[in-house]
């Protein structure tokens, strides 16, 4: 379970010379290219997913059976690119361990929990930007808590107030 997470406003996934090649549109630079069977990523997680993808750059995807997820700004699923081959059972294994460990789990969930308050606060101030918004003050983790799962969950919750 590897996946490759981009955060960028307009991106673009094509092809050019038989590799993969991920742009920032915006800055108009790359950020990744990955030759054929080179790629070290199982899936690829586009957030706020503006720009484009190829057709060249799907079946590039699919042969080396890498699925695509677009969410929005609010974390949400908006469509899916999956391989023709369904998941592996190593991935399966891998993610099943993931879960079973605890530091990993809670490192997942504080890591996921992190990245929402950031993109929740970047989207209030560039609300602000033409409304009267005011920008709330996120609180840190308590790192005295970041072991508790409930503790986490408390703090998304107070957050997304």
């Amino acid at each position: 379970m590897n996946p490759l997470y981009i955060d960028s406003t307009v991106i673009s996934l094509s092809i050019k010379d038989h590799s993969l090649l991920v742009m920032d549109r915006k800055n108009n630079k790359a950020i990744e290219e990955f030759k054929p069977r080179e790629i070290p990523y199982d899936s690829i997680v586009l957030q706020r997913g503006q720009g484009w993808i190829s057709l060249a750059a799907i079946n590039w995807l699919v042969i080396h059976n890498i699925s695509v997820s677009i969410l929005n700004w609010k974390g949400q699923l908006l469509a899916q690119i999956l391989p023709e081959q369904p998941i592996s059972n190593d991935l399966k294994i891998a993610q099943y361990t993931a879960y079973l460990d605890e530091q990993k789990r809670l490192s997942v969930a504080k890591t996921i929990i992190e990245t929402k308050e950031r993109r929740q606060r970047e989207f209030l101030v560039s609300l602000g930007k033409n409304y009267d918004v005011s920008v709330p003050v996120i609180h840190p983790f308590a790192l005295s808590r970041l072991g508790d799962m409930d503790y986490l969950r408390g703090h998304e919750a107070t957050c997304a107030v």
